[in-house]
């Protein structure tokens, strides 16, 4: 995942996963949170979870605006 997502800012990884997220998912252990910025990065997310069998949870800003969020990817 760090050959797709090289900004550390925009990625968190085992012990790096941020307390909001891993409270967010109740008991389920998030694996990581990426926030992809362009087409290619969340293309290329979703192949490495699919590469390793592991599912995704897409989530946005939170707005609910649309009723379903995207932009920032949840690997679990």
């Amino acid at each position: 995942m760090k050959n797709i997502i090289r900004d550390s800012s925009r990625l968190f990884l085992g012990g790096n996963v941020l307390e909001t997220y891993q409270n967010f998912f109740g008991t389920n252990k998030v694996y990581g949170v990426v926030k992809p910025v362009s087409e290619a990065e969340v293309i290329a997310c979703i192949k490495y979870a699919n590469e390793y069998q592991m599912p995704i949870i897409t989530r946005g800003a939170n707005t609910g605006a649309a009723g379903n969020q995207f932009r920032l990817l949840v690997v679990n």
